[in-house]
């Protein structure tokens, strides 16, 4: 408990970097704190879709999750919306705040901290934010070329991960080449988000640990990968949500198992995004994903012993064909495997929505057009097929981004 309070205090002081010499940890922008003085961004992205059923489906049958419905957004919505505020206050020494909000979802803050620079290469701090992964699943459904968040993301980590945490981050001024690492850190974190969760832990041994990497692997070619552990004890799922809205927390069976299938045990996680950039006018990149989880799965039902494996992945295709016009292209795919053994095991998988599993995929399609600077136009369209449910949709999408900084 003692270092789970000490965690929280932290966060509201300091962070830990995710990206290069200036700090990319919430990535609002690519440059999300200045050299000196203060940086105010906002941006907001609103669509205006429809769809044969709701979109996005409010639950992935078949994936262990939170349970939280997410809404339709079909008709006139507000994919996102974030204000970020940065500065630096000595050489050594900066800060950033950001409140993020989705379509009619109470306001968030998705980070809050300072950074230390302890050398020229490595950085240290703690506080709320988005965990260390790779930039490109950071970026996937937060004003990125796409709507939607890739079924993949959802399914492992319930949307973004956000969690107060401390890292050690190094970032070279001048990134090296070829398989030694252009960047790497390293990080512990409270556990208090999906797909950790539950009763906060009583010892640093048991809080969730991170590490991520990059590497330039030729002028065209660039890797990304990271891998995660936690011990999650008293994980909620809810057995029945009313799908009006999502939020960024995890559920807990500590109190009750009224309305909850929960989980101890051990997760694992794996990623990694690999890209291809010949040109200033091609850029194609896959990401994929992998969790295993192994422990108790329990509700009022029964109890059983549970090993489950989620694994999906996403490719994106873009052609920028000039400077006002982009062509877009991403295919999806996320697959699930469940093994439950025990008294009940079956009323266990039904309260904790694992059955009717079988794999989900989308394709989607987005002519971009770029001709007002800080805004993109976006026709997209596309095709969901999770569970037994085909969803053909299309939408009209406007993203909008301002930056300005004062320095001194």
């Amino acid at each position: 408990m003692m270092v789970a309070h000490v965690a929280a205090v932290a966060a509201g002081l300091i962070v830990a970097l995710c990206g290069s010499g200036r700090a990319r940890a919430h990535e609002v922008e690519p440059d999300a704190i200045p050299d000196a003085g203060v940086r105010v961004a906002l941006a907001a992205a609103a669509t205006l879709a429809d769809a044969r059923q709701p979109w996005p489906s409010s639950r992935l049958p078949g994936v262990l999750d939170t349970g939280q419905g997410w809404r339709d957004s079909r008709g006139l919505a507000l994919e996102y919306a974030v204000a970020d505020l940065a500065g630096r206050v000595a050489p050594a020494l900066a800060w950033q705040w950001a409140m993020g909000l989705h379509d009619r979802d109470d306001p968030h803050v998705e980070a809050a901290w300072l950074d230390w620079r302890v050398s020229d290469a490595v950085y240290l701090g703690a506080g709320r934010n988005t965990v260390p992964t790779t930039p490109a699943l950071s970026q996937a459904g937060h004003l990125d070329r796409f709507a939607a968040v890739p079924l993949a993301k959802r399914a492992l980590f319930d949307g973004n991960w956000t969690d107060d945490g401390i890292v050690l981050a190094w970032r070279p001024a001048e990134p090296a080449a070829g398989w030694r690492p252009s960047r790497a850190s390293v990080g512990l974190w409270r556990g208090q988000a999906f797909p950790a969760g539950g009763r906060e832990p009583e010892s640093i041994g048991d809080l969730p640990i991170t590490a991520s990497a990059g590497w330039v692997l030729a002028e065209a070619w660039s890797l990304d990968a990271f891998v995660a552990r936690m011990t999650p004890i008293a994980r909620g799922r809810l057995v029945q949500a009313d799908g009006a809205g999502h939020t960024h927390g995890s559920p807990t069976c500590e109190d009750t198992l009224t309305g909850r299938a929960c989980f101890d045990g051990r997760v694992n996680l794996w990623g990694g995004t690999l890209a291809w950039r010949p040109n200033a006018d091609w850029a194609l990149s896959a990401t994929a994903l992998v969790r295993h989880e192994s422990g108790a799965l329990y509700s009022s039902g029964g109890d059983a012993n549970y090993r489950g494996r989620l694994q999906g992945w996403w490719a994106d295709a873009v052609w920028r064909l000039d400077t006002d016009w982009e062509l877009a292209a991403r295919a999806e795919r996320l697959a699930a495997r469940h093994d439950l053994r025990g008294p009940g095991a079956s009323l266990v998988a039904a309260d904790a929505g694992l059955q009717g599993n079988r794999p989900s995929s989308r394709m989607s399609l987005a002519a971009t057009w770029l001709g007002i600077e800080g805004v993109r136009w976006s026709l997209e369209a596309g095709d969901d097929h999770v569970g037994a449910d085909e969803n053909p949709y299309v939408m009209l999408r406007a993203v909008w981004r301002f930056s300005t900084e004062w320095g001194w």
